[in-house]
């Protein structure tokens, strides 16, 4: 599962905001804010849509050893301003 801070990494990359994110996602303004903030743990299906919401865009998540992890983009799709 991504982080938070892959999320904010991610939106970063796309120039996504949260909104952005929300409407490419199906799923509240809320749940991210939460999400990124910590403020409140995310449902199953809500983190799997914001993941394929990012996946779509072109968006891919590296989670290795030692808690490293990152962010990366191939092609860019999808992008909003």
């Amino acid at each position: 599962m991504m982080t938070p801070e892959q999320c904010k990494a991610a939106r970063a990359m796309l120039r996504w905001d949260q909104r952005a994110l929300a409407e490419a996602a199906g799923v509240t303004v809320t749940v991210i804010t939460n999400f990124e903030t910590g403020l409140r743990r995310s449902q199953r299906n809500s983190m799997l849509a914001l993941e394929a919401a990012f996946t779509k865009a072109g968006v891919m998540f590296t989670n290795g050893g030692g808690g490293r992890v990152g962010v990366s983009i191939g092609k860019l799709k999808g992008r909003r301003r």
